[in-house]
């Protein structure tokens, strides 16, 4: 169900800008683009700002409540459409290679319960490239004050920076070792590492 710590609103004003910078980014990598896959599109947060600039936009989660916002958005959009689709079973629902590109939002990956897995089901639906952010380790304080603005119920693993929470699920973090060992024997290659503020790596993938 959507609740209110899923809000946008509701975040702080940093997490704002970080929200703010993961779109520009996805709309400068989905632009001109054929088919694209979001990849745990949640309420369909992108779908406004990517649907414009590719041919088809397909969205996928497995929360009822957010495919009932992401619906509601993509109504707006003809060459958008929102399925319920695990990201772990992609491959039994799209032909190889079904989409130009993949993005993965606002910490979808370290949110899957398997993220290697997913990571190589969306390589086999995926021909050319992926883009996608995940939580920096070492941030677990910034981390703390977007849980605690948005009343989330939440727990820590400190040893792993892995936060447990009622309203978004798990969410690891990584180091760029930990991005290496998870890109390994997916049928991707590291094209970039980048950041978003001091929160976010932001991931650019290519298919091998």
């Amino acid at each position: 169900m959507i609740n209110n710590a899923l809000n946008t609103l509701d975040y702080p004003d940093i997490y704002k800008k970080y929200l703010d910078k993961e779109i520009e980014l996805v709309i400068n990598f989905v632009k001109n683009s054929q088919e694209v896959l979001d990849a745990g599109c949640g309420t369909g947060r992108a779908i406004p700002f990517i649907a414009d600039n590719i041919k088809e936009n397909v969205g996928i989660d497995i929360d009822a409540g957010f495919l009932k916002e992401a619906i509601e958005i993509a109504k707006k959009f003809k060459n958008t459409r929102i399925i319920e689709q695990d990201v772990h079973t992609l491959s039994k629902a799209f032909e190889p290679g079904s989409f130009d590109k993949t993005i993965a939002l606002w910490n979808s990956m370290a949110c899957f319960k398997d993220d290697k897995k997913a990571l190589r089901e969306i390589s086999n639906v995926t021909r050319n490239s992926l883009f996608f952010t995940l939580p920096i380790k070492g941030t677990i304080k910034t981390r703390k004050i977007f849980y605690d603005a948005v009343g989330a119920d939440y727990r820590i693993d400190p040893e792993t920076e892995t936060v447990y929470s009622k309203e978004f699920g798990l969410t690891r973090a990584y180091s760029k070792e930990d991005i290496i060992e998870l890109v390994e024997d997916t049928g991707f290659l590291i094209e970039k590492i980048g950041s978003i503020g001091n929160i976010l790596h932001a991931i650019y993938l290519k298919k091998e």
